[in-house]
């Protein structure tokens, strides 16, 4: 290798490309802690978190501690890594080679998909790479490739979790998987631009990823005492439950998170605004007469004494939410149509008209279908990206939106799409919003670019209906439990009421 790294100045931290140098955060982080065992970085989405891993790799490579990187990553974001991070971080003189995993594609092409990873394993060169998205974690043929990986290289790897929020559920399968591969390789990074946006409590397990006991815990339950104070509240049932009531001993948590992390926010940064616009569409007539129609049901219910917790709640919610798209799903999963053209359709139709570069978020599938429908046949050009997109084809959409002019949109699912992947536009519409502040805020930043121009962020919003409670889960002003069971539910129910 001809690239040789000194930690005495990071002016010996190579450049890839001299038109786009290091920021001067980023600089500060590689020169402090780039070849450090274990690190976080809690970075604002879209501030060069990437850069920093493919840095601090190369250097440890050079510096003969590793020969590989193995990274866990939102389905379609570990593909990302193989297309556009690595491939564009790695520094001159530093030869590589990267392959990502593919459930799809080793199931129906399984010599293929051998084949190439073979020729991974056995590559001749000084930095080999191997991503997997994080859902694939407990299939058993994902274990056994990243087992072949690891053995390919002696172990001589750093593990990176990128959007390491995917595993703040102490005990769950995916995270015990993730944290058995982190305890026995030397060199481990999380990354999250919002890892503590729900709950301080999710930051235990993934900095347990970075080192046991990394927050003055070994046992979640003792992390969790420390930090939070719950009531026990009563239900209608006469049966007990605990329930948040706040926080606690902050203070020591974010030391001990500094310890390990550091923390860069978006105002820190050369990045483009985000223009929040919300646009008020009032719901069509049938539609109104169906969601009445829908509350008096449900209103009927609690008059009878039903009981309703938080997952049946969510399920009648989702159905209200369906209604103000203009159509609902029955209970034998067929889609019976409530008005083909409401009001937030055509709306959109309205908002895209002399927008020249724009993604539409959509909840449901029918909402796609309905959008996309209506957008060609306005004469635009676009991409669809969502769970029913086939792995093989996301990657082609992606690169035609950003490169084809004459493809206008894209129109998607944000749990899909909304992580890690660049999408420079002029505007995100959400035509049906989801009550996730993670997803939300993740799919909000798909359109910027570190000195790009700003982004109009544009809900279409439905007052007094389904939509307000969403967008103040999204907003952390009310805890989505609480508004989608039991007395939270019939209140909500009584509300929207008023307001038709």
């Amino acid at each position: 290798m001809t690239v040789t790294y000194l930690k005495s100045s990071v002016a010996h931290w190579p450049e890839v490309d001299p038109s786009k140098p290091r920021w001067t955060h980023q600089l500060e982080e590689l020169e402090e802690h780039g070849l450090d065992k274990a690190r976080g970085l809690l970075w604002g989405m879209r501030t060069g978190k990437s850069r920093i891993i493919v840095d601090s790799a190369n250097a440890l490579r050079d510096g003969g501690k590793i020969r590989g990187g193995l990274i866990f990553a939102p389905n379609g974001v570990h593909l990302n890594w193989v297309l556009k991070q690595i491939p564009f971080h790695s520094w001159p003189g530093m030869s590589w080679d990267a392959q990502h995993w593919s459930s799809d594609f080793a199931r129906e092409h399984p010599s293929v998909w051998s084949e190439r990873f073979r020729a991974l394993l056995k590559s001749n060169v000084d930095m080999r790479w191997f991503t997997v998205n994080s859902e694939s974690l407990i299939m058993p043929a994902v274990k056994k490739a990243i087992n072949q990986f690891l053995d390919s290289v002696d172990g001589e790897v750093i593990a990176v979790a990128d959007e390491s929020v995917d595993f703040r559920t102490p005990g769950s399968k995916r995270t015990n998987v993730a944290r058995t591969y982190f305890k026995r390789l030397p060199f481990r990074r999380i990354l999250d631009g919002t890892a503590l946006m729900n709950s301080p409590l999710h930051a235990f397990s993934q900095f347990e990823l970075l080192e046991p006991g990394a927050l003055g815990f070994r046992k979640y339950e003792d992390f969790k005492q420390y930090h939070s104070v719950w009531r026990s509240v009563k239900n209608k049932a006469g049966r007990y439950y605990p329930k948040l009531d706040h926080y606690t001993n902050l203070e020591t948590l974010r030391e001990n998170i500094g310890d390990y992390a550091s923390v860069v926010l978006r105002e820190d940064c050369d990045m483009p605004d985000l223009l929040p616009i919300e646009v008020v569409v009032e719901m069509s007539e049938p539609q109104k007469r169906a969601y009445l129609t829908l509350i008096e049901k449900n209103l009927l219910e609690f008059e009878n004494g039903a009981e309703i917790d938080a997952i049946e709640g969510g399920k009648r919610a989702i159905k209200f939410h369906q209604i103000v798209s203009g159509f609902a799903i029955d209970d034998f999963g067929d889609i019976q149509p409530i008005d083909d053209d409401p009001p937030i359709l055509q709306e959109l139709r309205r908002q895209v008209v002399d927008t020249p570069k724009y993604i539409v978020w959509c909840r449901f599938r029918e909402d796609i279908r309905r959008v996309s429908n209506a957008l060609r046949a306005m004469g635009h050009k676009i991409v669809e990206y969502h769970g029913g997109v086939p792995q093989g084809l996301r990657a082609g959409y992606v690169d035609q939106f950003n490169n084809d002019d004459a493809t206008v949109g894209l129109v998607g699912q944000p749990q899909a799409g909304g992580r890690g992947l660049e999408l420079p536009c002029d505007a995100i519409i959400w035509y049906s919003s989801t009550y996730d502040a993670i997803i939300r805020n993740q799919a909000n930043e798909r359109g910027t670019v570190m000195g790009g121009r700003s982004v109009s962020i544009i809900t279409l919003a439905t007052p007094g209906t389904v939509h307000d409670d969403i967008i103040a889960s999204a907003e952390q002003k009310v805890r989505i439990g609480d508004w989608v069971s039991g007395s939270g539910l019939r209140e909500a129910l009584e509300r929207w009421k008023k307001a038709l």
